[in-house]
């Protein structure tokens, strides 16, 4: 009788999350993560065909844990402002796993206004046009900028670049947004 597998799904899972968050993204290879499993490659592709198929798990894997942490930091009173806040809070906190999902090949769209048009993403754009008086697409280049300088900010923070205070965070994001707002109501009204 073969002994029974000690090695789960699941634990290799846990075991390169782990190992992403350790080390990043780009030292995640079969002998690492045998290592860490304390086992030899063997039982990693008993479950995985290749490194591609497990890779597409993990990455599965790390962007559910980011949306549950992106989920538990919102402010329904202010979910545009929270959501920066904890993209932030997020690269702050995980950098090798923000690198992972938004500073890799693994982060792919085929343009940010097509990012845009998702259900969730959506409802957020129409939420800023009801609260600003400007139209949606008004509402969505709003949104792009304003995410763009987000992501600056982040990515400075992941890759200790640059360190800032909550403070001073929520500070620039306010001011960005307030500004690109300003632009965009000054040209449609010149329009």
């Amino acid at each position: 009788m073969p002994p029974r597998p000690k090695i789960f799904k699941e634990k290799i899972l846990e075991a390169a999350f782990n190992l992403t968050r350790e080390k990043g993204w780009e030292n995640i290879n079969a002998r690492s993560l045998a290592s860490k499993l304390s086992c030899s490659t063997q039982p990693i592709f008993r479950i995985y065909k290749d490194m591609a198929e497990l890779k597409k798990d993990i990455f599965d894997y790390i962007e559910a844990f980011y949306n549950q942490y992106i989920e538990s930091h919102i402010d329904p009173e202010n979910i545009f402002f929270s959501i920066g806040m904890a993209y932030i809070g997020f690269a702050k906190e995980e950098p090798n796993l923000f690198k992972m999902l938004f500073m890799s090949n693994n982060f792919k769209t085929a343009s940010f206004m097509e990012m845009l048009e998702d259900e969730e993403n959506s409802a957020i754009a129409d939420r800023i046009a009801a609260g600003n008086q400007i139209t949606i697409e008004n509402a969505k280049y709003l949104y792009m900028e304003t995410w763009l300088f987000t992501h600056g900010i982040a990515s400075m923070v992941a890759t200790n670049s640059c360190s800032f205070q909550n403070n001073e965070i929520a500070q620039m994001l306010r001011n960005a947004f307030m500004g690109f707002l300003k632009l965009i109501k000054e040209v449609k009204e010149n329009e």
